[in-house]
Formats: C-alpha cells, structure tokens, sequence
C-alpha cells in the first residue's frame, strides 16, 4: 500500500494519482493531449484543445457537514449556499460526457455533497465507462448502505473510490465530520473490501482512504493508515487542509503567481449539478457567475468564450494584461510542471 505523507495536493501529486486514466487513451484522445501540451506551453487564449479531466457535481446535498464546506455554511446559517441544490439529471450528465467524450480520460462525480445519493449515480458510472472514461468517487459513507447497493457499486465499472476517514474515532472523527458516524463508515468500508476480495480479479475497483489532517486528529493518522492497510486499501492519501494551504505563500520562491501559469483553465471541465460550466472549481468556489449551461451552449462556444480568455490573458506577458483577483489567492500548487512554464 502506498502511504502518502500529509503535503499540498500539488499538480504532479494529482497527476500521478490519476495516472491510470491513460489506460484508456485513444489515438483521438492522444491527438487531443498533443495539442493540450502546446496550448498550455504557450499560454494560447483561444484554444483547439480540449479539457481531459472532467469534474461534474451530480449531487450537491450531503448527510453531514464539514468546516470549510460551502454546505457547512448553508446549514449553519454562516453563509448562503449560492449554488443550486439538488441532484444532477441523467440527461444533462449525458449531454457533459457526449460532448467531450473524444478528450476526456477521467470524470470525477463529485464535488460539494455527497455523490451516493444520488439514485442514478451507478448509471453514470456505467455510461461513462460505455465511453471508456475512468471514473472516480469520494464519499463519507456515513449513511446506511444495503448489500445490493455495495454490488451496483461494483456492477457498474467504478474505477476508483475514495473514503473519508479523519480519525479513527468517534470523538475525533465527529470534529470535522459533524453528523457523522465513524463505526457506519468503518463497517461500510469493510463491507466493500470484503466484497472486493470475492471478486478477486473481476473487478477494477481501487480503494483510497483519505485522511485530511488538522491539529484535532493528527494523533491518529497511523491509526487510520494501519486500519486502512489491514481491511485491503491500496493507499492512504494523507494532506493538510485546504486553509492552510491557502495562507503558505513559501512555495511561491519570491515570484509572481503569473509566472506558475495554470492547468486547469487548459485541462479541466468544472460542472454543477444543473450543467452550469464554471471557469475552474475556485472561481466557482468564491462566487464567479459561470460561463453558461451545456443544455444551451455548445462546450465548444463556452470553452473558448470571453470568460475564459480573460483568465487566460492573466498568465500571459507581465504587464499586458491584470491578474485575475481570485488566480492571485490560488494555491501555487496548482502551478504548471516547469517544462510547461
């Protein structure tokens, strides 16, 4: 099992995590890579390349809550959810994948909310993976789950799943996942290994527990990764929290943030539940209107719409064009390779 030490969820991190989406590279999808590489290079505004990951929120409701979640804030009263809530529709979900279903390698179903509740989610799964596109979730798995839906979970191709563990227990676990309940997601987490050891070489699924790591919990971080090691998982992906990587500016080395560039405003699609496409998942984050809805825009038109060449035009030439507000907050670790720069 490979256990990661806590760090920033830097690009090349992300990258090698999700290496096995080249599995299902095609000579189409290899073309489209080609041309990604040298958009990205020259920092082009208007491109001919398209996104090869795809983040698409098919469900913006959750059974508990979590500090720093925008659904935290709603429920709390801190903070309106701006965001529509609700469960993405089979047909807009559809529409997002045979759009961009010759780029893409991966879709990952998830973003605020909890993506098992929605109903259709094993027919996403299965659509996505009829199109040959590697298929991540992330879920807390603090809710009650019947042995049939455990055996949809592996009918339907999954590729990856990812389980929240932030302690191993109650009193711990409860401080960041509040309504949530550590013994359900272990005995969940179990029951899905278990399962996956039946199968044997019939399935595909690779399990992740994920542990974020805060000053509450950090004392059961190798309780977590020894629990995790010894029910099957194949890694454990340990990093710091999003806060604090927001306020470390160390890794910037005394440059400007222009000089990092940008991959996902090249490389990745950012969907809501009801098909909204947003410039990236920060802007969609801190508030930023989105560029349009795929039900009434082709993906193309958007993709290389104003909205986008204006955050592009942020990396180009110092001096030319004014950084965008929000790309100077972005956590540098985000930033290009330097062979990209």
């Amino acid at each position: 099992m490979n256990n990661l030490q806590p760090s920033y969820k830097t690009l090349a991190m992300r990258i090698i995590r999700h290496r096995k989406s080249l599995k299902y590279i095609t000579w189409k999808r290899i073309f489209n890579l080609l041309k990604l590489l040298r958009d990205i290079k020259l920092r082009r505004v208007s491109v001919d390349s398209f996104p090869i990951f795809a983040r698409i929120n098919t469900c913006s409701i959750c059974n508990i809550m979590c500090p720093g979640c925008q659904i935290y804030d709603d429920k709390t009263g801190r903070k309106k959810y701006f965001r529509p809530k609700g469960i993405m529709e089979i047909d807009t979900y559809k529409k997002i994948i045979d759009s961009l279903k010759d780029s893409l390698l991966q879709v990952v179903l998830y973003d605020e909310g909890e993506p098992l509740l929605n109903k259709r989610i094993w027919e996403m799964v299965k659509y996505a993976n009829r199109n040959r596109l590697r298929t991540v979730i992330s879920s807390n798995l603090s809710f009650k789950m019947s042995d049939e839906f455990i055996a949809q979970l592996f009918e339907s191709g999954l590729d990856y799943l990812i389980v929240a563990l932030d302690g191993i227990t109650q009193e711990t676990y409860e401080k960041h996942r509040q309504g949530g309940d550590v013994e359900l997601v272990k005995s969940n987490f179990e029951r899905i290994m278990m399962y996956r050891r039946k199968l044997a070489k019939k399935t595909k699924l690779e399990v992740e527990v994920q542990f974020i790591e805060f000053d509450f919990n950090t004392h059961e971080k190798s309780s977590v990764v020894d629990y995790a090691a010894r029910h099957g998982a194949d890694s454990v992906n340990a990093f710091l929290s999003y806060t604090e990587e927001f306020s470390d500016t160390r890794s910037l080395q005394g440059k400007s943030r222009r000089e990092f560039g940008c991959f996902d405003v090249y490389a990745i699609a950012d969907f809501d539940v009801d098909g909204s496409l947003f410039v990236c998942d920060l802007q969609e984050d801190c508030g930023v209107d989105s560029i349009g809805k795929i039900q009434d825009c082709s993906f193309v038109t958007m993709w290389n719409g104003p909205e986008m060449k204006s955050i592009r035009c942020s990396f180009q030439t110092p001096g030319k064009y004014e950084m965008n507000s929000i790309c100077l907050e972005c956590p540098i670790t985000r930033g290009l390779p330097l062979p990209l720069r």
